[in-house]
């Protein structure tokens, strides 16, 4: 069991986490985070100097639990059954990004044209994504790994967007299904 301070310190970043997916980081308060995790607001500064640096922690987070996600489809041997693993697992969470949208797209959007050094950070999580395809997919054809991998992930950030701002999660079930196919068609003999 981790000490009472690290417990603390990650209710801190889960309550930021999920105040800044719903809320946006602009509209979400040191003091609403606080209020969230259960902690008294003065404490957060015992953690966290700033709100970039709790925000840095946020993006840490999510980069952390992107590389445990995409480590879970390494299991299968062969790339495109990683990739196709990863699209599956999308369409698993159909109604959350149908309810919420994404919350990486959503944190880097937000935070994008922010002054500090925190927006240049603030693609991280889909970087690693984006760039995890691209190794898959050179596996099998190195000379389209990049275009195919941007072509992936287009395809599901624009599923998971359309599905929210229509509240349809067939949106994206429908777009895995048609991914699932599009992947298929690459490892199919010519």
């Amino acid at each position: 069991m981790g000490r009472p301070a690290t417990a603390k310190k990650d209710r801190l970043i889960n309550a930021a986490m999920r105040r800044y997916h719903h809320d946006g980081v602009a509209a979400s308060s040191i003091a609403a985070v606080a209020r969230d995790a259960n902690v008294p607001t003065g404490n957060v500064y015992y953690y966290f100097r700033s709100k970039d640096s709790l925000t840095k922690a946020v993006i840490d987070r999510w980069c952390d639990r992107v590389r445990a996600s995409l480590a879970a489809h390494e299991a299968h041997s062969d790339p495109l059954d990683r990739i196709r693993s990863y699209v599956a697992s999308a369409g698993d969470r159909r109604q959350a990004y149908t309810d919420h949208g994404c919350p990486l797209a959503a944190l880097g959007m937000d935070l994008r044209s922010a002054p500090s050094a925190i927006g240049r950070q603030s693609g991280r999580p889909l970087a690693l994504i984006r760039a995890w395809l691209a190794t898959q997919f050179a596996e099998n054809d190195r000379a389209s790994a990049a275009s195919h991998a941007d072509f992936a992930m287009a395809s599901l950030q624009g599923s998971f967007a359309l599905a929210h701002a229509a509240g349809d999660p067939v949106i994206v079930a429908h777009n895995v299904t048609h991914l699932l196919d599009w992947i298929d068609s690459l490892s199919a003999p010519i």
